[in-house]
């Protein structure tokens, strides 16, 4: 939370359990057990959400398609880390495959484009972690290099996913490690190369290293 300039008062959480009870109980947050349902989300966010706010939908069983048509016209923000139907909406039988698909969703969201020409900003399958968590780790390593080396050079990230490695059977992510890479290169005189790496720990239990290095000169 230090991180973020916003005050607390002003978050909300909405969780259809009470899983994350401690961790925003822990950092003052509001978390309020509330399930999004086909029959209650717009009734459930009208009352916190206006203008100006910003909605990250981090569910899974949510359609994005309607909580970014809830938002659009509202002139509030969006940023869905992945794209979802309604639960169940991937095997309705009652529905062409092809309209069950991950690209069909995309072609419904984006359609919205033209039904709201002048709405706010929603962003879909941005992603979590690869996604957000990259964002904030490169920030955080410009940070520690302007604290502590001075100028930063550049900054490059890199992103990538692997789908050759299996993992056990409960493997969330079905095997699929994923490697993050920042390096900050700096300059004006450091007397040599800097490395500066993230490992990852896979569920698959196959360590992964990423980093990159830069030297002055």
């Amino acid at each position: 939370m230090r991180h973020i300039e916003l005050p607390r008062e002003n978050i909300l959480i909405l969780a259809a359990d009470d899983h994350g009870r401690k961790v925003a109980d822990e950092y003052g947050v509001v978390l309020t057990v509330n399930a999004l349902e086909p029959d209650n989300y717009r009734a459930i966010l009208e009352p916190p959400v206006g203008p100006g706010d910003f909605l990250l939908n981090l569910s899974v069983d949510v359609s994005s398609e309607a909580l970014i048509e809830f938002c659009l016209p509202r002139g509030v923000f969006c940023l869905e880390a992945s794209i979802e139907p309604w639960a169940g909406g991937y095997i309705d039988a009652s529905r062409p495959a092809a309209a069950r698909s991950n690209h069909a969703l995309r072609e419904e969201v984006q359609a919205l484009r033209q039904k709201h020409p002048k709405a706010a900003t929603a962003a879909i399958t941005h992603g979590a972690n690869p996604g957000l968590i990259p964002h904030w780790v490169k920030q955080g390593l410009v940070n520690v290099a302007g604290d502590v080396w001075g100028k930063v050079v550049s900054i490059g990230s890199r992103s990538t996913q692997s789908i050759g490695l299996r993992g056990p059977p409960n493997t969330a992510q079905g095997g699929a490690d994923a490697v993050l890479q920042h390096c900050a290169v700096l300059g004006e005189g450091h007397p040599g190369a800097r490395q500066l790496s993230l490992v990852t720990e896979p569920a698959d239990g196959i360590q992964t290293e990423g980093a990159c290095r830069g030297r002055a000169g």
